[in-house]
């Protein structure tokens, strides 16, 4: 649509220059191609929907359950008090990234990441990683 848009504009554009015609002119057939494209736009969109509807990973995206997880993390961050920073290690570190992975990701060093895990294991009184692995058991990536 775009490429017949171009042509069409090439045209009218060389018929215009060719002839010598007013301003007016051109501003007539400007307000014409506008008015023509907002009624084909419609037409379009149907025509757009109709190819699109049973589209595979369309169907899956309307399909996919409600944010679960990403309830249970804002009710986490607000029970512990853990701050945003703290929430990407956690989502990180149940996603199995390693310590280097998270820095990398995060654009920040491995020893600020391992103060940040030193906090969050504080604030929810665990010891390890696979302890709070267990805190979220049904976690997807």
């Amino acid at each position: 649509m775009n490429v017949l848009g171009i042509l069409t504009g090439s045209i009218a554009g060389d018929r215009i220059s060719y002839y010598g015609s007013e301003y007016l002119t051109v501003s007539s057939l400007a307000l014409v191609v506008i008015f023509a494209v907002l009624i084909l736009l419609p037409i379009l969109n149907v025509q757009l929907f109709r190819q699109l509807q049973n589209h595979p990973f369309l169907i899956k995206f309307t399909e996919a359950p409600e944010d679960k997880p990403g309830k249970a993390f804002l009710d986490f961050k607000e029970n512990y008090h853990l701050t945003a920073k703290e929430m990407e290690v956690i989502k990180l570190l149940l996603c199995g990234y390693t310590y280097k992975g998270i820095a990398k990701k995060l654009y920040i060093s491995e020893n600020t990441l391992k103060y940040h895990v030193k906090n969050i294991y504080q604030k929810l009184n665990i010891n390890s990683k696979m302890e709070l692995v267990k805190m979220f058991p049904s976690n997807r990536c």
